[in-house]
């Protein structure tokens, strides 16, 4: 949802979680055309960090430059987007050179992200495995996803 809005948007003045207006690029403001660009290093810069990863890894070290752009690829990407906006996206690692939630509050969806986008993303990462595993009278349960305790109950429209 995020990426699309930041894609599809007329205008954007990117904006920290307190709402204060982050400082633009001279020379490379947020057109719809440079956002694409912007969506597309990333991508670039993506398969770089993945490939650096596989090279510090030695049982990873044969993959190596299986996934990874071409540095061709990569400094053509950098070349587009400029050497600032190079730096935010790299520092960032997000598509748009700032963190997920500076992005959502951004494009007027702060809420969303503090609630749902947040609580959802449990499920899938570990940071709450408590979620997952419970001790209970000397008996450990490993579940695959949260119990029904986790969810609220419909009580209808309005």
């Amino acid at each position: 949802m995020l990426a699309i809005q930041f894609l599809l948007q007329y205008r954007i003045k990117l904006r920290d979680a307190k709402g204060h207006l982050i400082k633009e690029i001279r020379g490379k403001p947020l057109t719809a055309r440079l956002r694409a660009g912007l969506f597309n290093a990333n991508s670039t810069f993506e398969s770089e960090r993945m490939d650096t990863e596989f090279g510090n890894t030695p049982s990873l070290k044969h993959y190596v430059g299986k996934f990874g752009a071409a540095a061709n690829i990569i400094r053509k990407a950098e070349s587009r987007i400029g050497p600032e906006w190079t730096k935010r996206l790299r520092a960032s690692r997000t598509y748009s050179g700032v963190s997920l939630k500076d992005l959502a509050v951004t494009l007027g969806v702060g809420e969303l992200y503090a609630t749902h986008y947040r609580v959802s993303s449990w499920a899938v990462h570990a940071s709450r495995i408590d979620f997952y595993i419970s001790f209970d009278a000397g008996e450990t349960t490993l579940q695959l996803f949260p119990d029904e305790t986790y969810v609220e109950p419909f009580t209808g429209y309005g």
